[in-house]
């Protein structure tokens, strides 16, 4: 939503500068609040969260992705290698001073025929239905620590919801309710993968916390993304997530650091992969370019 929203280049820019120097400087900051030093962390965590949780949190945004093209496209359907791709290369594009993430994926809608309009407003859909989930997931988890936060958030999740459905009923009219309701379930499978990684993470720092503290400091992610002020959230999430952990009796400096953290190794699956499509793709456009004439080629 925020990503297709954005300011200037130049804007972005020094956006894109800021958001890198608050996640450094808070990176360092809160490490040093909890005394933590990386040979200290918790690698069976870490594991778990690089060769598991990382790529569960890849594997429903490509199902987002899937079912988002059958919100907007009669006949189009997104294969499983090429949604894939994408939502790599979307995720990698985040990192980028301008609204990448959500062009790759706009693209792709495009590719099956989908209208440039229908693309983008099935993405602001979801990214609308994406902050709900959250709020109503970190609603309902908050509920009995802090009672009135909680129902604030739940009514908030539900309003947004009722706001999403209403805009999505021109883009999905000839497809029905089955896909748009897949879409809303998609999104709160993402907040709930992405609670349980948060938890994780605040393990491999030696936090202790509960699955439930990662599901209310989670909604940090999706509020932060839907801002648009800095790229995929940089630097805003952490500083979200610091501001709502102590709500959960988690220190704010573990807040920052499980979500930068978190984001750091999240970037160390989804580079490493786009990169190899992105050859992939070089290699394949080479074997198909068209001979010159007058090339001896074999």
């Amino acid at each position: 939503m925020g990503a297709l929203r954005q300011p200037p280049p130049r804007v972005r820019g020094v956006l894109l500068l800021v958001a890198v120097s608050v996640f450094a400087v808070g990176i360092v900051v809160s490490f040093r609040e909890l005394d933590l030093r990386p040979g200290e962390l918790n690698l069976a965590w870490l594991a778990l969260v690089v060769v598991a949780l990382t790529p569960l949190n890849l594997l429903v945004n490509v199902l987002e992705l899937q079912v988002m093209a059958r919100c907007v496209s009669r006949d189009g359907r997104l294969g499983w290698r090429s949604a894939t791709r994408t939502t790599v290369l979307a995720t990698a594009a985040n990192v980028l001073p301008l609204p990448g993430g959500a062009l790759v994926r706009i693209h792709a809608l495009t590719g099956l025929g989908v209208s440039a309009r229908r693309a983008t407003g099935i993405n602001v859909v979801g990214a609308m239905l994406w902050v709900a989930a959250g709020l109503l997931v970190a609603g309902l988890a908050a509920l009995p620590q802090a009672p009135l936060l909680g129902a604030g958030a739940v009514v908030a999740a539900l309003a947004g919801a009722g706001v999403s459905l209403a805009l999505s009923r021109p883009l999905v009219a000839e497809q029905g309710l089955r896909p748009l309701l897949a879409l809303i379930g998609v999104e709160v499978a993402t907040t709930l993968v992405h609670g349980v990684r948060l938890f994780a993470v605040l393990q491999v720092l030696g936090v202790t916390a509960t699955v439930r503290d990662g599901l209310v400091l989670g909604a940090a992610g999706p509020l932060a993304a839907s801002a648009g002020v800095f790229p995929s959230g940089l630097g805003l999430a952490e500083l979200l997530t610091a501001l709502i952990a102590p709500v959960v009796d988690v220190p704010a400096a573990a807040g920052f650091a499980a979500t930068g953290l978190g984001r750091i190794l999240g970037l160390a699956v989804a580079l490493p992969l786009a990169l190899a499509f992105g050859a992939r793709d070089l290699l394949q456009r080479g074997a198909t370019a068209p001979v010159p004439p007058g090339d001896t080629r074999p």
